[in-house]
């Protein structure tokens, strides 16, 4: 739901993924009372196009990065810009997956006048994918690149 927040719904999603502070045994009854079914991590709604998933915690550095915004009246946390690319250039490299080293690069292209480039290169280092993350900076054409972090 993040990316699909942040590319303005061209990237789809089938499932909302939430970070919890409280064990998800906690939250699991309320979500089967509700009708939703668990399967592992994820609880799927059968009468409706609904996923819910518990991915884990944050780590400290994501968390002082949320960033919150207004969705119909209500606040919600979103990760980071950064977090997101660097989560789509993590799955590029660990996954060889086209779709997200694609996303990567139009996050990248969208957002390249605010995004926080050398955030961005620190988190990919952290993640061990920053050699994925300089092939895509490479392969922006000249006029595309992001201005280089100071």
């Amino acid at each position: 739901m993040v990316v699909e927040a942040y590319t303005r719904g061209l990237y789809m999603t089938a499932d909302v993924d939430y970070a919890l502070s409280d064990p998800v045994s906690e939250v699991a009854p309320v979500l089967e009372n509700l009708g939703f079914k668990r399967e592992g991590r994820a609880f799927y709604h059968p009468d409706a196009d609904l996923v819910v998933e518990f991915p884990g915690r944050l780590e400290t550095g994501e968390m002082s990065r949320l960033v919150t915004v207004e969705i119909d009246g209500l606040e919600v946390s979103l990760l980071s810009l950064e977090d997101i690319i660097s989560d789509r250039v993590s799955a590029a490299r660990q996954w060889q997956d086209r779709s997200s080293r694609e996303w990567a690069r139009r996050l990248i292209l969208a957002y390249r006048d605010r995004l926080d480039l050398g955030l961005l290169e620190a988190i990919c280092r952290e993640h061990h994918c920053a050699d994925e993350f300089h092939a895509i900076l490479a392969s922006l054409e000249p006029g595309e690149a992001p201005p280089s972090p100071t």
